[in-house]
């Protein structure tokens, strides 16, 4: 019980962290374009339009200006190799940047293009739900989702005499793991 409290607890940190600071960095944006922009702000002959503050549509226009400039810079090579050397070098030496970044780049859509294959995988006298990662030789690597966070599971490696695979999707695994099982037979009957 203790380690389902701590690991929910971890995950729900986890997954605001990104919102948080997303939130601090406009704020802070926000406050510095409207020091900036208020000399033309205040020749103009109207504070509001569209019922919206003019300072605020500026700041929102100059930010959605600023992200798409980021993101056209992002996507050349240079900014690419930068960035990983960044990432090597320090980022990944920050404990949870690893995870951060897995739950902020890898949203829990399988479907399609890169779909797992769901599986039931049999451990002794227990069966689990899992998805197939890969096969070598005779093995294969499953991973177990975890409830009510299918992020926070198991790798394990058994013998391909010890999975069944099951018809249902990604998506589906996924979504059940999230409901504590509910819904599990409809992925075995799918």
């Amino acid at each position: 019980m203790f380690r389902f409290i701590k690991t929910t607890i971890l995950g729900g940190v986890l997954f605001l962290i990104p919102g948080v600071l997303l939130i601090v960095i406009f704020q802070h944006a926000h406050r510095i374009i409207t020091k900036v922009a208020g000399p033309i702000i205040a020749s103009l002959p109207f504070e509001r339009v569209f019922g919206i503050a003019v300072n605020d549509l500026l700041s929102i226009i100059v930010l959605l200006l600023i992200c798409f400039l980021a993101g056209l810079i992002a996507m050349t090579p240079i900014a690419s190799r930068t960035a990983s050397v960044v990432e090597r070098m320090f980022l990944s030496k920050v404990p949870v940047y690893d995870v951060a970044k897995i739950k902020l780049t890898t949203p829990l859509r399988f479907e399609g293009e890169g779909s797992l294959p769901t599986l039931l995988v049999r451990f002794d006298d227990q069966w689990q739900i899992g998805l197939e990662i890969e096969r070598k030789d005779d093995k294969v690597v499953v991973y177990i989702p975890g409830a009510p966070d299918p992020w926070a599971g198991a790798v394990s490696i058994v013998t391909e005499d010890r999975v069944t695979l099951l018809p249902a999707g990604t998506q589906d695994t996924m979504i059940t793991f999230k409901q504590l099982g509910k819904g599990t037979g409809k992925l075995l009957s799918t």
